[in-house]
């Protein structure tokens, strides 16, 4: 049984559970095992993130083609009443183009005059029988295409944004969870290497001092990594509740600094204690 207790990864999770096996297990783990330790902590908090995204149901489309987006006015909501969605496709008749002076409207473009509008750099909203393309300067050229619900009939002017907006969103779901959840994990993952060196760093500083029985700088980290396990796990299931970024990281700093006061409570991290310590486990 003793064995198994020292096996990665039980010799981790037997240390994270009470304060004394934080401080008086902080020497079970190697270097590559608190790598390890450090990714699966950043991929706990990344678990909200990810299921977050995967669910929502609008994207602010807006935001990003803000001008392409503006386009749709009561000119263009009169044009879309005109054409007939079926299946999933927009039949229009005659190809129509409306220009101003904040960009471009069309309906039924050529492949030539859609290469020719995309290399002119302008502002446009292109609708065509199977997709839609947006077209803004600083921004990647959208082409979306309609899914088989598609149907503008009867919306006004927020009704075909918040449409369009949708369509958009279903075609790049998987990339908008990709990109936002790799984002956001790298913020973590800095945050916690962080917090991580800093505060063992700290740990480190009070070597040979009467203060603490601490000697090496990994043991410090072990420490830390060990303390700061309950806390990741508290702020991923609140993030699960109730999404919220700049929570999920308030809560796990303001664990980590609840579990070395407790640490410090029960050991004074010092390790006197150690031979009771050991009884207690036998």
């Amino acid at each position: 049984m003793n064995v198994l207790k020292a096996i990665f990864p039980i010799n981790y999770f037997k240390s994270i559970w009470t304060p004394s096996k934080i401080w008086f297990n902080r020497h079970d783990l190697k270097w590559w095992q608190m790598l390890l330790v450090i990714l699966f902590l950043n991929g706990l908090m990344t678990v909200p993130v990810t299921l977050n995204y995967a669910n929502m149901t609008e994207f602010p489309v807006t935001d990003y083609y803000p001008n392409a987006m503006a386009l749709v006015d009561d000119q263009v909501v009169a044009e879309i009443q005109q054409v007939t969605f079926e299946n999933g496709e927009m039949l229009i008749g005659q190809p129509v183009v409306s220009e101003s002076a904040e960009g471009t409207v069309a309906f039924g473009l050529a492949d030539d005059q859609l290469e020719t509008l995309a290399a002119s750099g302008k502002t446009a909203l292109i609708f065509q029988e199977n997709q839609f393309v947006l077209m803004e300067a600083g921004a990647p050229t959208a082409t979306v295409l309609y899914t088989k619900e598609f149907d503008l009939t009867g919306l006004d002017q927020a009704g075909i944004q918040e449409s369009l907006s949708q369509q958009w969103l279903d075609q790049n779901r998987v990339l908008v969870v990709l990109i936002f959840s790799s984002v956001i994990s790298l913020i973590f993952l800095a945050m916690n290497l962080f917090l991580v060196g800093i505060a063992a760093l700290m740990f480190y500083m009070t070597k040979g001092s009467p203060v603490t029985s601490i000697e090496t700088y990994k043991e410090s980290i072990n420490l830390i990594l060990n303390a700061l396990s309950l806390p990741t796990f508290l702020a991923m299931a609140y993030g699960l509740y109730n999404f919220d970024v700049s929570l999920m990281a308030s809560l796990q700093t303001i664990g980590l600094v609840t579990m070395l006061l407790l640490v410090m409570w029960k050991t004074r991290f010092r390790d006197q204690t150690l031979d009771e310590f050991q009884l207690l486990e036998a």
